[in-house]
């Protein structure tokens, strides 16, 4: 297993340490704020697609 190292600057993917991803080799990897900001995005995307399936399902329930 690879070991975890803390770098700065810009990353690039080494697919020796994987079992697939050899057609990311040499891509750029998506930065801290990036990855942190994109998991900020599904969650707020997540969580209204849960509201709204949610809340016709209630009013169902609420009928019966």
């Amino acid at each position: 297993m690879a070991e975890l190292r803390l770098v700065r600057g810009p990353q690039v993917l080494d697919p020796s340490s994987f079992v697939t991803g050899h057609h990311l080799a040499g891509l750029p990897l998506a930065s801290f704020r990036r990855r942190a900001a994109a998991w900020v995005v599904d969650f707020n995307l997540s969580s209204l697609a849960f509201v709204v399936i949610l809340l016709p399902a209630l009013s169902l329930l609420e009928k019966a």
